[in-house]
């Protein structure tokens, strides 16, 4: 079960915190730390993750990305997964890193790894 700290007024107070394994979400004004991957979910994020990347990479239609945080709607999230279309990254030089992606993602997957 994630892990939850209590409630924070806005998602700039959030932001301010330090980024930490597993990764803290900021969702519906509460702050909840994401369970560790286990092997089962570490392997299915990678797969769905290289075969999504391997079809959107030969087409040009846009990347996959394994924990990349996104803020928007008020909320900060890490899907397990995420794809973004062509054009709707923010556009950085080469060898720079984007850190704030203030869109959601076209395709968010988060994977458990406990049976249901």
């Amino acid at each position: 079960m994630a892990t939850h700290f209590g409630d924070l007024p806005t998602v700039e107070q959030f932001l301010r915190f330090p980024e930490c394994r597993p990764p803290l979400e900021f969702v519906g004004g509460r702050v909840i730390q994401k369970l560790s991957c286990g092997v089962v979910r570490s392997l299915l994020r990678i797969e769905l993750a290289t075969m999504l990347d391997g079809f959107a990479r030969s087409r040009k239609v846009g990347r996959t990305f394994l924990g990349l945080r996104s803020t928007f709607g008020g909320g900060s999230l890490v899907p397990d997964v995420s794809y973004y279309s062509r054009g709707r990254l923010p556009k950085f030089k080469r060898g720079e890193e984007a850190v704030d992606v203030l869109v959601p993602p076209d395709i968010a997957a988060e994977i458990s790894d406990t049976p249901r």
